[in-house]
């Protein structure tokens, strides 16, 4: 990565670091109380369940929420299209963190049955979320944006009742900010990892360059066999996602794919990713980012 950072010297890129701190053998089911169900619809990103959809629907209805909301809520609920799959994108509200609509389009083909956009009588969008099953066991929730005018007025709860129906009786996992950490614990959720996001200039976040660009350990994915390369994702993210991960490491020049390797085997990647905006880039972990 550090060769191609070389060569975008004075752009703007926003880094995604993760520290991988995964426990292995728990139990990372989540039974929770309705009391604090409202709190989790409004501070809450994350968390991991092995609740059914029925169960999450007796949890909403027992808080006040129904999921028949959308017949009296200026809003109406549908699948998003593929040819609308950037639509997504309007969750990233910093506008520099945007990916590209192409980029977009690559998650929704996860599961293109697992997005949906809620829109105005105007056919403005109001509220993005995305729900898509990963496996048969394994789903994640993200791309959650409202707009500010509808915030409070029931449709994130029609969109969370939307997300989890399409996830069934799948764990769930949502990325939360670090603020909400703790509140998340509390209610029973057990971190797996921690993402961290920096953002600066190519050049100043080089500061002994000399050294990394000559490292024999940094290979481009793409001369490394890419088996290799899926077995130690599937490590990191618990399941095998190999369509997914060929298309997102298969980039061309600005954008790179490189990988640590080291005795024959990989032990750590990342991308470099052009964003939508003018000499912006985005490096971070194949995470599901959402």
């Amino acid at each position: 990565m550090i060769p191609r950072l070389l060569s975008l010297a004075g752009s703007e890129i926003s880094i995604a670091v993760s520290f991988i701190h995964r426990v292995v053998g728990i139990d990372r089911s989540l039974h929770l109380p309705c009391g604090t169900f409202k709190k989790l619809l409004e501070k809450s990103s994350t968390f991991t369940s092995k609740c059914s959809y029925r169960a999450w629907l007796k949890v909403l209805g027992s808080c006040g929420y129904s999921h028949n909301a959308t017949t009296d809520l200026p809003f109406k609920l549908r699948k998003v299209h593929s040819k609308e799959a950037a639509v997504i994108g309007s969750s990233h509200w910093e506008d520099d963190l945007r990916l590209k609509a192409a980029d977009y389009k690559l998650f929704y083909n996860l599961d293109p049955s697992g997005y949906f956009v809620a829109t105005t009588d105007k056919g403005e969008v109001a509220g993005v979320i995305g729900a898509p099953r990963l496996t048969h066991t394994d789903g994640t929730i993200g791309f959650q944006h409202v707009h500010e005018d509808l915030k409070d007025k029931g449709l994130e709860e029609t969109l969370w009742t939307a997300a989890l129906k399409n996830l069934e009786n799948r764990k769930i996992s949502i990325e939360v900010s670090s603020e909400e950490v703790e509140f998340c614990q509390q209610l029973g959720f057990h971190e797996a990892w921690r993402n961290g996001l920096f953002k600066g200039t190519g050049a100043k976040l080089l500061p002994h360059v000399s050294e990394l660009t000559n490292s024999p350990v940094l290979k481009q994915i793409k001369d490394i066999p890419f088996s290799k390369v899926v077995y130690f994702d599937e490590t990191i993210v618990g399941f095998e996602r190999v369509n997914f991960l060929y298309k997102w490491t298969n980039v061309s020049y600005p954008a790179a794919a490189l990988t640590t390797y080291a005795d024959d085997e990989v032990v750590g990647y990342g991308v470099l990713r052009e964003l939508h905006l003018p000499n912006t880039y985005f490096v971070g972990p194949l995470m599901p980012i959402m």
